[in-house]
């Protein structure tokens, strides 16, 4: 699950400046692009919530999504509909769990950048959504 949706798992790992948390479904700026729920990557499950790494402009995973479906993954979103998040670069499919994974390779940002934004909106966003 999403570490944003909803209550639990000391969600503000990166402090509030880069986590809008969602409580109630009227919260959710854009729930068509806002995702709930993740095929998270088998390697990488260690607790219930799935933590994107807002802190940089580069490509890095706390958690890893699913390549279980020929190097793509399955999201469901917050107004209720799902899709397959096919990637543009091969995710790592063996990882050794640490603390984050950097991608690499053509592709890599484009799909990093894809995750991120479905995944909050950045504290620049809240603010322009509220003017």
């Amino acid at each position: 699950m999403n570490s944003n949706m909803g209550e639990g798992n000391g969600k503000l790992w990166y402090g509030p400046s880069y986590h809008q948390i969602y409580l109630k479904e009227g919260d959710t700026i854009d729930p068509t692009n806002k995702w709930v729920v993740v095929d998270e990557h088998p390697d990488s499950m260690n607790d219930g919530c799935f933590f994107t790494n807002m802190t940089t402009p580069n490509p890095s995973y706390v958690d890893l999504p699913g390549t279980m479906h020929n190097n793509a993954c399955g999201y469901g979103f917050a107004d209720g509909h799902s899709e397959i998040k096919k990637w543009n670069h091969e995710m790592k499919s063996n990882i050794t769990f640490g603390r984050s994974w950097s991608s690499r390779g053509k592709g890599a940002k484009a799909d990093w950048l894809w995750l991120a934004s479905g995944t909050i909106c950045r504290t620049k966003e809240i603010r322009l959504a509220a003017h």
